[in-house]
Formats: structure tokens, sequence, C-alpha cells
């Protein structure tokens, strides 16, 4: 990341992250099907923008690492899901010394999926 001195980001990201998807089908109070998945993903050539106050990451492109299905067995050839920009960062969440942290939590509709995307930005 390379910030200038008006405070405008520029600079390329890479993330690999796991999915842990847990899914159970009850109809009419009796459970049937139990699915367990786990799934790593490679997110490169993602682009920052904006500025230090209102940083934003585009994704680039997203690959399948590894995926297994409890149901399915192995996963990994079916497609990645679309990559996806991470919203606006805003302001960083703290300063701490020489270290830039922002942090953003993120709800799914229905609040079933969460995450957490930590950017800790440190100089060199």
């Amino acid at each position: 990341m390379v910030v200038a001195t008006d405070g405008t980001v520029s600079g390329t990201w890479d993330l690999t992250w796991t999915q842990i998807f847990d899914e159970q089908v009850t109809v009419g109070g009796i459970s049937s099907k139990k699915d367990h998945r786990v799934a790593t993903y490679q997110d490169s050539d993602g682009v920052l923008t904006g500025d230090v106050c209102s940083l934003a990451l585009t994704g680039g492109s997203l690959t399948t690492l590894s995926c297994v299905d409890s149901l399915k067995g192995d996963c990994s050839s079916e497609p990645a899901p679309p990559s996806q920009n991470i919203p606006n960062l805003g302001r960083p969440t703290s300063v701490i010394g020489e270290t830039v942290i922002w942090t953003s939590v993120f709800a799914e509709d229905g609040g079933n999926a969460h995450s957490t995307f930590t950017l800790r930005v440190s100089r060199q």
C-alpha cells in the first residue's frame, strides 16, 4: 500500500480465506439431510482505492484452492463464487504506533453468515 501526501492510497492486495458452511434441512419437524462444506479460496490482484479515511478494496480474480463437502466429497472443481468488492472500510478503527488498522464486520441476509475483515498496515 502506498499513501500519497494528499492521503490517497494505491496498491494491490491478495487474500486467502476459508468458508465453512453447515446446512440441515428440516421438514415438518423431521431433520433429513445435513451438509458440511469447507472451502478455501484465493483472492488475487485486488486493488486498493480511495484515501486513508475512505479506504476501499476492489476484488480481483477468485480461485478455489480446495473444497470438501460431506455429501459430495471433493467439490474443488465447482466454480468459485463470484468475486465481490469489500464494502468501503471508511476510517481506520485504530492506530497503534505506526500500524493502522481497519476492521469491518459483515452479516448476510438472515443474520446467519458473519465475517470479520481486518486489515493491518505497518510502516516498513
